[in-house]
């Protein structure tokens, strides 16, 4: 089972694939997507397009994502959020 998982972000996104074997994990691959200083819809785009090549180039089975918590800057977590979705 080939599985990817995501730090979301909207400057930065975090990323890892891993092989389940049985118990094992093999790290396949990992990386940082950044984004520019753009607006919103852009930025969101960015990610987008490269989150798609890397679901096109590692076949997972299974994607996870960090769990968003935010308690003082709620305005952040809304644009973390839009990124994530």
């Amino acid at each position: 089972m080939i599985i990817l998982g995501i730090d979301p972000g909207l400057e930065r996104v975090g990323f890892g694939v891993v092989q389940r074997e049985g118990s094992r994990l093999k790290s396949l691959r990992h990386g940082l997507i950044q984004t520019p200083r753009v607006n919103l819809p852009d930025r969101v785009r960015l990610i987008h397009d490269e989150v798609i090549k890397i679901i096109e180039e590692s076949k997972p089975d299974a994607i996870a994502t960090e769990r968003l918590l935010f308690t003082v800057n709620k305005t952040t977590a809304m644009d973390v959020a839009k990124a994530l979705g």
